[in-house]
């Protein structure tokens, strides 16, 4: 199945969660906000989302940062 992740066409595997796209990324949902077809997915639903053909994702990751 493909799916475009931050504007690039992806292979990921057919029922595929939010969640395990993460993991298998090595992100951690923690540390990231994910949109899914220009809807932000609340954290809570990562787990149970399930991935689309041609779904488009834009993972945005939080930065932390300080005085200059």
């Amino acid at each position: 199945m493909r799916i475009i992740v931050n504007g690039k066409p992806t292979e990921v595997k057919d029922k595929i969660t939010v969640m395990e796209f993460l993991e298998e990324q090595k992100i951690n949902p923690k540390i990231v906000a994910v949109e899914v077809n220009d809807s932000i997915l609340e954290p809570e639903r990562y787990s149970q989302k399930l991935l689309n053909d041609n779904d488009r994702l834009e993972i945005i990751f939080y930065l932390g940062g300080g005085r200059c």
